[in-house]
């Protein structure tokens, strides 16, 4: 594998499936996604909802979740120099980034949090079912 032919086998661990992710989360420093095709980016999601900064391409619904220069940066996918430049920079910068995952978790609490969610997509089936329903997240079984 490459880790060995690079000899950098000491620095770095491949992990498989892995059952709970958050034992990860906590102990990165920065969220690096680099998809070629991406619906929206839960898992960016979740990396900012840790306070990380995010390193990911410009593919999909990525953009919808990171604001470049402001939470992450957004790459080209297959811009592989780009990638690592920008890398390096977060790497020379940490207070920055760090004030990057802020924002980042700031915006990921206030745009994507279940609290938020949950109640868009309960009016969403509420419109659809024409107002039917309107009382489905009362209990009404009480006198």
């Amino acid at each position: 594998p490459l880790v060995e032919e690079l000899a950098i086998g000491s620095r770095v661990t491949v992990v498989g499936a892995v059952p709970d992710v958050e034992d990860y989360l906590h102990a990165s420093d920065l969220g690096i996604y680099t998809s070629e095709s991406e619906s929206f980016g839960l898992s960016i999601l979740e990396s900012m909802f840790h306070g990380h900064p995010i390193l990911a391409t410009r593919a999909g619904g990525v953009p919808e979740v990171v604001v470049e220069g402001e939470t992450g940066f957004l790459i080209p996918p297959g811009d592989i120099a780009g990638f690592a430049a920008r890398l390096e920079a977060m790497a020379r910068e940490p207070e920055r980034f760090r004030e990057m995952g802020t924002r980042g978790r700031a915006r990921a609490e206030a745009l994507f949090s279940a609290d938020r969610i949950v109640g868009q997509y309960l009016e969403v089936y509420r419109r659809v079912l024409g107002g039917a329903g309107a009382g489905a997240d009362r209990d009404d079984n009480h006198s």
